[in-house]
């Protein structure tokens, strides 16, 4: 697919076109316009072929995700139903139709036939010969999208109006009051794809079901339920549960099943209500939405975004996706790749793109789709080797080759070391003055230590805190790192504590030495700029007269290091 500048929008200015592949991952460093080139595809400042924006779907890390559900009972169904109806007459019917009427008889009905039965207001632009006639439906279906767009806000019914819209292949009017209960779910759509309020879908489904029995047992005063599901299913689909159970099973790091509604009998006359949950596989404990984690969260959202996409057999044309693996393990990530590939990508013949700052997802993707975003430049997007897509995610300090090493040196010891320039260097010390004993079961890189500061040491922590590894890694973060990280299972950090007795250094692991240590020697004049001069600490000096004392003694302060060690071996 060609990728091809239209416009300036925000950060993105002219660039040169580029040949992405039908599953493109974009990277680059923070800034560089990754999430802006994808907003500005939607905007039409940039363009991929001849896609349109109605036909592109985009989500990020922050709305890819479902928002817990509420119980929900048949009547309150039968209410919004009720409600909708009657919104849809006195609110929307009337501009429908005249939309209809500006659109034209004739117009219409060759819509119609273009789109052989799919739903009337996603048929891509790639199924019309005329372009005239092209040009007049995507005016039409404008029309539509700003109505719906401008008249959302205080009518909770309308998004669900609108899902219904998008899914039939004719215009809404054109349903009698009968085809409107039938057909309308209480459902809404985000960005007209991911599904919400699935616990709702299930029990209008199972409401739909069970009225539909009654009414054939009454008409025929026989059961057969095999005749009669197989029917219902021909007019409404499989039972959506089943769908997604089965959609769950390509997903091995997802480890929860849903729970479904065939246990209630509706009654009309009474409240009967339903939940959505989830039950681990194996511990059998009943979670509810907002006890998953981050990337499981994603994963489910991925789960129910295919299972709305094959049910409605309506697939967008392009898929964007900004950084939904902010918060995926690699397990994960592996899973998001690989269903992605299959079934949006090969299966049914979506354009794919997701912007990246995860190393495991440069590591994890195929070398032929990694591009990089430059910051600036006629050639902003170009392609790339995984080898230098991560060289550039860990601001250069890291390539793959130096990744696979430092992994297989993790596999040797039981606990790994991380932490920046000198500090290896007196923590080595500190163990061979205090724990000695713990020294074959420590392994502390040391083959970074030229390239290591605290941005890079945050940047590596981010990487191994994703990447599945049985060896526990710590990293030992100066006293004025300020920044809070989270915890995964082998991954840890300790920030130094700050020796307040010293108060001649202040910051970085030199402050845990006596301030009596810091001698004038240690800090040689240097001429200013201005012509005056400054006395600051010679680090590399001190460090060799640390060595020389030898004395266990100055490293008082280490304690709480090695002990942390210790915990973590033991």
């Amino acid at each position: 697919m060609e990728l091809k500048f239209n416009e300036d929008f925000k950060s993105i200015s002219t660039f040169n076109a580029i040949e992405l592949t039908d599953f493109s991952i974009l990277t680059g460093y923070n800034g560089s316009g990754k999430s802006h080139l994808l907003e500005s595809l939607i905007r039409r400042s940039s363009q991929i072929d001849t896609i349109t924006a109605n036909e592109i779907v985009l989500f990020d890390y922050k709305n890819f995700y479902l928002e817990n559900e509420s119980a929900i009972d048949n009547q309150q169904l039968y209410k919004e139903k009720l409600d909708a109806w009657q919104k849809f007459n006195n609110r929307t019917k009337g501009m429908l139709l005249d939309y209809k009427k500006q659109l034209g008889a004739e117009n219409y009905k060759r819509i119609l036939e273009i789109g052989q039965g799919r739903p009337l207001l996603k048929i891509p632009k790639s199924d019309f010969d005329d372009n005239g006639l092209y040009d007049t439906y995507n005016r039409y279906c404008e029309q539509v999208y700003t109505f719906f767009r401008n008249n959302t806000k205080g009518y909770p019914e309308m998004p669900a109006i609108k899902s219904l819209c998008f899914t039939i292949p004719c215009v809404l009017d054109e349903l009698t009051e009968d085809d409107f209960y039938n057909y309308y779910t209480p459902v809404v759509l985000k960005n007209d794809f991911l599904p919400s309020q699935i616990g709702k879908l299930f029990m209008d489904y199972w409401n739909k079901y069970q009225m539909f029995l009654f009414k054939q047992i009454m008409k025929t005063k026989t059961y057969e339920e095999d005749r009669l599901k197989t029917e219902f299913e021909k007019k409404y689909g499989p039972r959506p549960w089943n769908l997604i159970e089965e959609i769950l099973l390509r997903f091995s790091s997802f480890e929860y099943t849903i729970n479904n509604p065939e246990k209630i009998e509706i009654d009309p006359s009474r409240s009967q209500s339903f939940s959505l949950t989830l039950q681990h596989k194996s511990k059998g404990i009943t979670v509810p939405f907002d006890s998953l984690s981050s990337g499981e969260k994603i994963l489910f959202s991925l789960v129910l975004s295919i299972y709305k996409s094959v049910g409605d057999k309506v697939f967008p044309s392009l898929l964007l996706l900004d950084e939904i693996d902010a918060s995926l393990h690699p397990s994960q990530i592996q899973n998001l790749l690989d269903v992605i590939n299959q079934v949006f990508v090969d299966q049914n013949k979506v354009k794919v793109i997701i912007a990246t700052h995860s190393p495991s997802t440069i590591a994890l993707a195929k070398e032929e789709n990694i591009f990089v975003v430059n910051k600036e430049g006629e050639n902003r997007i170009e392609k790339q080797s995984k080898q230098e897509a991560l060289k550039i995610l860990s601001e250069g300090f890291i390539t793959l080759d130096e990744g696979l090493h430092i992994v297989d040196q993790m596999a040797k010891k039981e606990l790994t070391i991380f932490t920046e320039g000198n500090n290896l260097d007196y923590i080595k010390i500190a163990i061979e003055l205090i724990a000695p004993e713990i020294l074959d079961k420590i392994e502390i890189v040391d083959n970074l230590k030229d390239r290591t500061g605290k941005n890079q040491l945050l940047t590596l922590y981010d990487l191994f805190s994703r990447m599945n590894h049985k060896r526990n890694i710590l990293f030992i973060l100066d006293c004025d790192v300020s920044t809070e990280e989270k915890e995964s299972e082998h991954t840890f950090y300790y920030r130094i504590p700050q020796n307040k007795a010293n108060t001649k250094v202040t910051k970085g692991i030199e402050n845990l030495f006596p301030e009596d240590l810091f001698e004038a020697k240690f800090y040689p004049p240097k001429i200013k700029d201005d012509g005056g001069f400054q006395a600051s600490l010679d680090k590399q000096r001190f460090l060799e007269h640390i060595k020389n004392r030898n004395n266990k003694d100055d490293f008082v302060h280490f304690i709480p290091i090695i002990n942390k060690m210790k915990e973590l071996i033991n």
